[in-house]
């Protein structure tokens, strides 16, 4: 039997649009990063776009927010033309930098209040950070993501800090499969931290590193 076809995206199916405008500041400074050339798609476009992923379970591929483009609700919200499926997946694949995210999300994280209290998380020698790598399995024309020869394995691994007093990320960081946990663990030590970690992060020089960093 065949597939039925999918019902297209209406401005009824959209939802959440008004939680985006707290953003629009923040997004301000990518609003000059062009795809290329004489295309008119801004990076805080795309970023908002995806913040409206969040909100609306039916913006769940690259297909369905450039269909959302399209929209008269979203193009009166975000500012954004009917834009082609080609410069979004340009803009996913490779155009946008996104270290440029990087002072964004360090400003949204600064303000945000501790969670209610914990009388297990009070009197700790420092911020308690949970550190782990995840494995996260990669698309098969991704042949840069093989991690094993005769393998049509692929994959990257997240390396996520995470504050556990005020519930968000602290830092992450994309590497191979097959990267060390505790190599990227090391690089990113900060004092005033009490680093939670498992097994997986057994590595002396890096333990050193950690009660250096304390002193």
């Amino acid at each position: 039997m065949s597939r039925k076809a999918k019902k297209p995206i209406t401005a009824k199916d959209i939802k959440g649009i008004k939680y985006l405008r707290a953003f629009f500041e923040l997004l301000q400074p990518l609003a000059d990063i062009l795809v290329h050339g004489n295309r008119r798609f801004f990076m805080d476009e795309y970023v908002a776009l995806l913040l409206l992923h969040f909100f609306n379970p039916v913006l769940g591929s690259l297909r369905a927010l450039q269909q959302a483009t399209g929209l008269e609700n979203v193009q009166e919200a975000i500012g954004v033309k009917r834009t082609s499926l080609g410069a979004m997946s340009e803009s996913a694949g490779y155009v946008f930098d996104p270290e440029l995210m990087v002072p964004i999300i360090e400003k949204v994280s600064s303000q945000l209040k501790p969670i209610e209290a914990n009388k297990h998380l009070k009197n700790l020698p420092g911020i308690p950070i949970a550190a782990d790598g995840s494995f996260l399995r990669c698309l098969p024309k991704m042949v840069w993501a093989v991690f094993r020869t005769q393998s049509d394995n692929r994959g990257v691994r997240l390396h996520l800090q995470f504050d556990i007093v005020r519930g968000s990320p602290v830092s992450a960081d994309i590497t191979e499969a097959l990267g060390s946990e505790a190599k990227i663990l090391k690089k990113n030590l900060k004092s005033g931290m009490l680093y939670i970690i498992d097994r997986g992060f057994i590595d002396y020089k890096l333990f050193e590193a950690i009660h250096n960093k304390q002193l």
